[in-house]
């Protein structure tokens, strides 16, 4: 299975092409750039580099979120075109759990600062969800990664969590590529049907 793998929303921008779980090629760039202007280009070079056509791909897999509302929408816009004009199907992504998979780390949580004293948070089990910081589950000496952790570190480490580095982790595409295949096919997406998990409501942020 051939996937093309588009990686906005986060501090990285991010293109690579998959071939049964290998990579062909992966170009990534780490902040300072507008991911509108600059994603399409990262297309075009991945497939300047390799012996496949843009039409070869089985499936374009995405981060639906959270992370940056812009970010995911640029990623968003980019698949559905190629989605629509390809025929191929959009395989959704949770940002926290392609955080999980690049971490390597067994029982790895993965975290997002979402501000206010509030954060994205996953154990890799449970959906991603908003937490006051406070109100997180005991970590119970888990490795945690993410964006974020530094800012954070005497209140997760009070919640019983360990920084798995000791400094904020930020997504790659080969997070992104490795977390595509944890995806069943029957939540894959068309063009029409995929949305985005921007986790923003009030009745969605967890606490007292």
């Amino acid at each position: 299975m051939i996937i093309l793998n588009l990686l906005t929303g986060t501090a990285g921008t991010g293109v690579s092409v998959t071939k049964d779980g290998e990579s062909l090629i992966s170009i990534g760039i780490e902040g300072g750039i507008r991911q509108s202007e600059t994603i399409f280009k990262m297309i075009d070079d991945a497939f300047t580099y390799i012996d496949l056509d843009m039409k070869d791909i089985d499936a374009i897999s995405i981060l639906n979120g959270p992370g940056s509302f812009t970010g995911l929408r640029v990623g968003m816009a980019a698949a559905k075109a190629i989605s629509y004009s390809l025929k191929k199907p959009i395989i959704p992504v949770d940002t926290l759990k392609a955080i999980i998979a690049e971490s390597y780390t067994e029982n790895a949580c993965a975290m997002i600062d979402a501000r206010r004293d509030r954060v994205y948070f996953s154990d890799g089990i449970i959906d991603s969800a908003v937490y006051e910081i406070n109100e997180l589950p005991d970590g119970d000496g888990r490795l945690v990664f993410g964006e974020g952790l530094l800012k954070y570190k005497d209140k997760l480490e009070a919640k019983g969590y360990k920084l798995g580095v000791d400094k904020d982790i930020y997504l790659s595409v080969k997070g992104l590529a490795i977390a595509s295949f944890d995806v069943d096919e029957k939540d894959y997406e068309d063009y029409m049907s995929s949305t985005l998990n921007y986790l923003k409501t009030k009745e969605e942020i967890v606490s007292k």
